[in-house]
């Protein structure tokens, strides 16, 4: 029997004049709370559709999760009582003894139902055909066989993933279709994910790294965490500005003494508050017209995971922002002046609200074939030469993460040349690409997402 089918409930409420009540989950505290239904408990049903088309009684406690919706058009109760399903309640308002049925559809995925012209209906449309590479939730929308789903993130969003996905979109200020004017105003998109308000932005991360123009050096950024030109090998990096590329560390609030003193809490950090929520910003918005108005203030989850990569894209996907995200009271947040010993994390210390940040650990691991998903992210899985060469986002130089270290509080989350995810101290110098989301208005006004075509986008 299939699992993801409508759900039929049966209630039978006996109310006094206008009364409104609120079921919440689970099943069995509704009958616990509310006598006249508990005594009639046997007429309380719920009922799943089988492949038939026929219902089977489903003797289950809990109400349906997020994965269902209200089906307006069948619900309804026989004495003209009103049926509403928000934030996770029923509610039901009646004038008199009522008996009503409420019906609970599984959501369809978001290309089934998009029908309006931003862009995130035209890249799911366009998309969904493509070998390499969306998938939304857990079916991977391509012609490889299906992975186990376990291993997807499961968050309703679209990823591209793959070797190389037409996924490329140019900020040059332009909505002529054609190349970009240059390869430092082509940015990725990661991929679609929906905000609080229940509304899917585009996240675009930059397609080569940041040079000292773009993200600023000591003397236009000061303060910031410039360290110079990038000084590492270059001998697998993917892009073609070796000689520009600049290096920054993760934070350096203590300057060049070493480790102490450089936490690694988003919020304390000079890359994060000058560099990229500053200068960066302030380039790329002067840049280009309107840009402005549609990059948002996203709120960021600043999760963690231990020193040793040994957990796959899910894995890490959960620890970030997940099931297994760190929670307030976890003792694993440091002190701007003391990256030692830990203490209890706060609201602030866990959540960084701005426009500009960087992939996520996770980003990385799904923006790999989906067959590497069961692979660990760390040294002898991501760094195999048949997964980082089918992972779009791997650009061969060592780069920054916003993921940081949950148990050491000078390390923070990277890739390393070889293609696969460690922490290491936040002092060090590194890489960066700029990462940000797009609001649910943005439009596309030309391209096909390839790199000769990227997609140009109509910024009102």
């Amino acid at each position: 029997m299939k699992h993801n089918f409508p759900f039929l409930i049966l209630l039978v409420i006996v109310l006094a004049g206008l009364n409104i009540y609120q079921y919440l989950n689970p099943r069995e505290i509704l009958i616990e709370n509310k006598p006249s239904l508990k005594e009639n408990n046997n007429l309380i049903s719920m009922l799943v559709e089988q492949e038939n088309g026929e219902y089977q009684e489903l003797k289950d406690t809990n109400w349906p999760g997020s994965e269902y919706v209200l089906n307006e058009s069948l619900s309804g109760c026989e004495n003209g009582g009103k049926i509403s399903y928000i934030n996770k309640e029923i509610k039901v308002q009646a004038t008199s003894s009522d008996r009503c049925y409420v019906y609970f559809a599984f959501k369809k995925p978001y290309h089934e139902t998009c029908q309006d012209d931003s862009a995130t209906c035209k890249l799911v449309k366009t998309t969904l055909t493509d070998e390499n590479l969306i998938y939304h939730k857990t079916n991977y929308l391509n012609k490889i066989e299906l992975v186990n789903k376990e291993l997807s993130a499961n968050d309703e969003s679209y990823r591209y993933s793959g070797a190389n996905p037409d996924n490329y979109v140019c900020l040059d200020g332009t909505t002529v279709e054609g190349n970009c004017a240059t390869e430092s105003d082509l940015y990725r998109i990661i991929g679609l994910f929906k905000n609080d308000q229940d509304q899917y932005e585009m996240k675009l991360i930059k397609y080569d790294y940041a040079t000292k123009d773009e993200l600023g050096d000591n003397i236009n950024a000061p303060g910031g965490a410039y360290m110079g030109n990038y000084g590492g090998t270059k001998e697998n990096y993917q892009g073609n500005n070796a000689a520009n590329i600049a290096a920054y560390r993760w934070n350096s609030t203590k300057g060049p003494s070493l480790e102490d003193g450089n936490t690694n809490m988003w919020r304390q950090s000079n890359l994060n508050k000058i560099n990229l929520n500053q200068f960066y910003y302030n380039y790329i918005t002067s840049k280009v017209s309107n840009l402005s108005k549609h990059i948002t203030e996203h709120k960021w989850s600043i999760g963690g995971f231990p020193y040793s990569s040994i957990y796959t894209p899910k894995q890490l996907y959960d620890r970030e922002l997940g099931t297994e995200k760190l929670k307030v009271d976890a003792q694993n947040c440091y002190d701007e002046n003391d990256n030692s010993t830990a203490r209890k994390c706060t609201d602030v210390d866990l959540t960084y609200s701005d426009e500009i940040g960087l992939m996520y650990v996770s980003d990385y691991g799904f923006a790999a074939y989906p067959e590497a998903w069961n692979t660990k992210t760390g040294n002898g899985g991501y760094s195999l030469d048949d997964i980082k060469t089918n992972n779009w986002m791997f650009m061969g130089l060592v780069e920054w993460a916003i993921s940081r270290n949950s148990v050491n509080g000078g390390y923070s989350g990277y890739i390393y040349i070889l293609g696969f995810v460690d922490t290491t101290y936040v002092y060090n110098t590194q890489g960066v690409r700029p990462t940000f989301y797009l609001d649910s208005s943005t439009k596309i006004a030309s391209g096909e997402g390839s790199y000769d075509k990227p997609y140009r986008l109509l910024l009102n």
